[in-house]
């Protein structure tokens, strides 16, 4: 039997590629590409091998045991050759997603709903489907505060943002369509915890990079504000082994810290050391304020005619004020399907690596400086 993977180029892609071909438990792993221009293996072998700890035995497990098939999810279009595949296919995992939090709604329906939709409806030609493996995201959340559990949840308390919110729709699109579904709530994948590598910057690495050059001097929070971060190795070895795991009936998971969270000032008391050993270049600690005094700054800018810093706040009012509403996340179910606790590194030591790694494609500093 087969697995089909989506976002194979996201943040998480080739780690999750890279996890189930070392794990072993499918035949094949088809890659969905883009109908024009479909990728070819060779480039997708490039793509992944980016993942440091697959470069050794990578190559020869993808040209053998993987290959693209034309699957334009954007533009919701599936190609004859895909359809090929359905007999084969018994776990499809759909991982690809529009991320930017600052995004118009129209957009990230586009790509995040009605493309978990097509995708579904695919799913649904598979005779032999024993599982339709929704990644999505514990911003699902949105304005809740506390612990939240993993169960359905309606959306009463609203969004911080569009992604936030078309996630949210896309769950609701997944759990229609009756398919044996599990839902991974991932929390924030930082990189990996073994090398600190990125696939892709996300809304946090671009934070902390406009933060280093002084771009972000304010954040609405208070001394409770916290994250949820988690090693992107995690979440991949995780999904790499809910594939495998059968289920009979809808399944919730939340791959995050569970009952922890990290304190946003000791994050920062972490982060902003790191992000240069340039004295002169020390970045500024942002203040932490009230959400009144975050909006004024905001306005400020919107009309200061600084076109930099008004494009940096916009994305910044569409990611921060998640910090005003702490939560932390059950992870039972999760647990259960790896089989006990998650085994998250810590925090400290995950940061560390991810910042040093990152700090000349950040903000132009060699990480050996």
């Amino acid at each position: 039997m087969a697995v089909l993977i989506t976002g194979a180029t996201g943040h998480l892609g080739p780690h999750l590629i890279a996890e189930l071909l070392r794990a072993g438990d499918f035949d094949r792993v088809y890659v969905a590409g883009r109908r024009s221009p479909v990728q070819d293996v060779e480039s997708r072998v490039k793509v992944v091998e980016g993942v440091a700890r697959a470069q050794l035995t990578f190559r020869g497990a993808f040209a053998h045991r993987a290959c693209v098939v034309p699957i334009d999810v954007d533009r919701l279009g599936i190609g004859g050759s895909a359809r090929s595949i359905l007999d084969d296919v018994s776990v499809i995992v759909h991982a690809a997603a529009d991320t930017r939090f600052a995004a118009p709604l129209d957009e990230l329906r586009s790509a995040n709903v009605s493309g978990s939709i097509v995708m579904c409806r695919l799913a649904a030609e598979c005779r032999h489907l024993r599982q339709f493996l929704f990644v999505s995201t514990a911003c699902v959340a949105g304005r809740r505060s506390g612990v939240i559990s993993e169960n359905t949840m309606d959306d009463s308390a609203g969004f911080a943002n569009a992604y936030e919110q078309t996630k949210w729709e896309a769950e609701q699109a997944a759990i229609a369509s009756e398919l044996p579904l599990r839902i991974a709530r991932l929390s924030t994948c930082v990189g990996s915890h073994e090398t600190g590598y990125v696939h892709r910057l996300g809304a946090l690495h671009h934070m902390l990079r406009w933060t280093a050059r002084g771009l972000v001097p304010m954040i609405p929070g208070t001394a409770e504000s916290g994250l949820d971060l988690i090693s992107t190795d995690v979440a991949a070895a995780w999904l790499a082994r809910a594939c495998a795991r059968s289920i009979d009936r809808l399944d919730i998971c939340h791959v995050a810290l569970g009952t922890e969270r990290i304190p946003l000032e000791a994050l920062l008391d972490t982060v902003l050391p790191l992000m240069t050993r340039d004295e002169r270049r020390r970045a500024v600690r942002p203040m932490l304020v009230e959400p009144a005094a975050f909006h004024a700054f905001n306005q400020i800018v919107r009309v200061s005619g600084d076109a930099l810093f008004a494009r940096v706040q916009q994305s910044a009012a569409a990611v921060l004020p998640t910090l005003l509403h702490p939560k932390t996340y059950e992870t039972t179910q999760a647990e259960r399907c790896w089989g006990g606790p998650l085994p998250h590194p810590e925090w400290r030591l995950l940061i560390t690596r991810v910042v040093t790694l990152g700090r000349e494609r950040w903000i132009g500093e060699p990480s050996h400086a």
